[in-house]
């Protein structure tokens, strides 16, 4: 867990020296997120095909 809290740490520091806003910094992580739990979900089995 320790690396995905410094990857999310860095990857704010870099919006940051980007000059985004915090309402932009927020509104990427959360795509990061989104994209990342759409991807779990390709990659688990699909339980109704039990």
């Amino acid at each position: 867990m320790k690396e995905i809290e410094k990857a999310i740490l860095n990857e704010i520091i870099f919006l940051r020296i980007q000059s985004l806003s915090d309402t932009q910094v927020k509104l990427i992580l959360e795509q990061h997120i989104l994209k990342g739990l759409i991807n779990a979900s390709r990659l688990s089995p699909n339980s109704n095909d039990v």
